[in-house]
């Protein structure tokens, strides 16, 4: 009979190592390992969020995108700065896991954003993500304005007042 710490610690065993699986080139093992973590949600979260610091490019993209599919919030701060990835791909798949989190992810693009204005591919993933929060009627009207200033041609700094002024009306 297991107790709970033991169940516990299987289920940990377990998760690490799917998460060396997500590392895995080509065939199915990474894709199986990421639904196999997607189906235990927030279980697997933290395990997720600390391979997004990996040096291998395939378990950073896969847990990006379980992250998305899984769509919890805690996520969203460390995703954010994923947007600065050396891999276009891992870049892609960070905004749209944070896209999938949905607008309570907003605060931690604009964070990072305003952080790093001065970073083009930063620019860039916020552009994407900000438009997709455009569609939403309650954040539309205060996302507008970035969009206005990242599309401008002074974007690193035309666009850091209205990513302020949004972030302490989200506060």
């Amino acid at each position: 009979m297991n107790t709970e710490t033991e169940r516990a610690e299987d289920q940990a065993a377990g998760v690490a190592e799917l998460i060396e699986a997500l590392g895995a080139q080509g065939g199915t093992t990474a894709r199986d390992a990421r639904e196999r973590l997607v189906k235990m949600g927030s279980a697997a979260e933290p395990a997720l969020i600390a391979a997004l610091d990996s040096p291998n490019t395939q378990r950073r993209w896969e847990a990006g995108k379980a992250l998305g599919d899984i769509g919890t919030p805690g996520a969203a701060e460390r995703l954010a700065r994923l947007l600065q990835d050396d891999d276009g791909g891992v870049r892609w798949v960070a905004a749209d896991a944070l896209i999938a989190i949905g607008p309570s992810a907003l605060p931690a693009v604009l964070r990072a954003l305003i952080d790093h204005s001065e970073s083009a591919v930063m620019r860039e993933g916020a552009h994407h993500i900000l438009r997709a929060f455009s569609e939403n009627k309650r954040v539309a009207p205060l996302v507008a304005p970035i969009l206005s200033g990242l599309e401008g041609p002074a974007a690193p700094v035309a666009c850091l007042a209205p990513a302020e002024d949004a972030l302490r009306t989200l506060a």
